[in-house]
């Protein structure tokens, strides 16, 4: 039973790696233009990657608007932060 499951996060894992390879100047450009703080921007695209890897990418329709919903989404300050 661990072993499926690491051998599921390990998959998860690799597919988001393979989103991040071809469209990770795209996150951190949606991130930059969006976020000033630059540790703030790499903090929401460790975000991203982790947000990818819970919730993998749909292989059909338009990735680029996926992923340009997602990084806005994950942009937007938290109503629960003070």
């Amino acid at each position: 039973m661990a072993r499926d499951l690491d051998a599921s996060n390990r998959e998860r894992i690799r597919l988001a790696s393979r989103v991040f390879e071809r469209y990770g100047a795209l996150i951190r450009a949606i991130i930059t233009h969006n976020v000033e703080d630059q540790s703030i921007a790499d903090d929401i695209y460790q975000n991203v990657f982790l947000s990818i890897v819970h919730k993998p990418v749909p292989s059909e329709g338009n990735i680029e608007a996926y992923l340009y919903k997602l990084v806005l989404m994950t942009c937007q300050p938290s109503p629960f932060a003070s």
